[in-house]
């Protein structure tokens, strides 16, 4: 963690919210625990700081495991598609210095064609 402070900065900049959340929740469970100790709470405020603070640190725990798992997809995501387009960028032979362009031979061989009708036609 101290050899690679950037990527801890870095983690703390993207999970923040996370972090407060984990934060407050913690503090809700501490006050939760030193009210116990004192014995100065009433039942309902007990149990309503618990539940406050359990379901918080849970709340968290897995928007922080859900937003990792997101950003890992989208890393794979841009490296499967820089993939393809280097893979396409490879698989496309230019044409032979002088030859005719594909799309000027589709366009004559098109403007070669003569239409008839289905009278016409012969049946195979």
């Amino acid at each position: 963690m101290l050899k690679n402070w950037q990527a801890t900065f870095h983690a703390v900049r993207v999970l923040w919210i996370q972090l407060v959340i984990a934060g407050i929740s913690l503090a809700v469970v501490i006050a939760l625990i030193a009210l116990i100790f004192n014995g100065s709470a009433n039942a309902l405020l007990q149990a309503l700081l618990g539940v406050v603070g359990v379901v918080g640190l849970s709340a968290a725990t897995v928007q922080a495991r859900l937003k990792t798992s997101a950003q890992g997809l989208l890393g794979r995501f841009r490296q499967d598609a820089y993939t393809d387009l280097v893979a396409v960028a490879i698989a496309e032979a230019p044409g032979k210095p002088g030859a005719r362009k594909p799309r000027k031979v589709v366009v004559e061989e098109v403007r070669k064609r003569t239409l008839t009708t289905t009278a016409d036609a012969t049946v195979p």
